[in-house]
C-alpha cells in the first residue's frame, strides 16, 4: 500500500494506511502523559527516526513503527520497575526483514 497523507493534523510526514489505527491507539494511551515521554514525543521520535530511514536507505516502515513505540510501556515499567518484554518481542519481529507483512498483520490487531 502506498503511503497516504495522514489526517491526523500534527503528524508531518505520510502515513501507510494500515499504520493509522496504530497512531490511534498510542494516541489513546500516551497523550496524557505528564513526564515528557508523550504522544507528542513519540510522534517526534517516529518523525526523525523515517528522516533517519531516509538517509540511510533503512525501512522506513519499520523505522515510524519503532519511533512511534519505543515508549509505549513506559507507564507499566515505571510502575512495575520491571521491563516490558512485550516492547522488546516487537522491535525483534520487526527486523525480520522477510516478513514485514506479518509485522503489520500483528500492528493491525495491536
Amino acid at each position: 500500500m502506498s503511503p497516504i497523507k495522514s489526517n491526523i493534523p500534527f503528524i508531518q510526514i505520510p502515513l501507510p494506511e494500515w499504520f493509522e489505527p496504530v497512531v490511534r491507539t498510542v494516541w489513546d494511551k500516551m497523550k496524557r502523559d505528564s513526564t515528557g515521554h508523550d504522544f507528542f514525543h513519540a510522534v517526534r521520535v517516529m518523525e526523525l527516526a523515517v528522516e533517519m530511514s531516509d538517509e540511510l536507505a533503512a525501512d522506513r516502515e519499520i523505522a515510524m513503527t519503532a519511533g512511534l513505540l519505543h515508549d509505549y510501556y513506559r507507564e507499566e515499567e515505571k510502575e512495575s520497575g520491571l521491563l516490558f518484554m512485550r516492547n522488546s518481542c516487537t522491535v525483534l519481529v520487526l527486523t525480520e526483514p522477510d516478513d514485514l507483512n506479518r509485522s503489520k498483520r500483528a500492528f493491525r490487531s495491536f
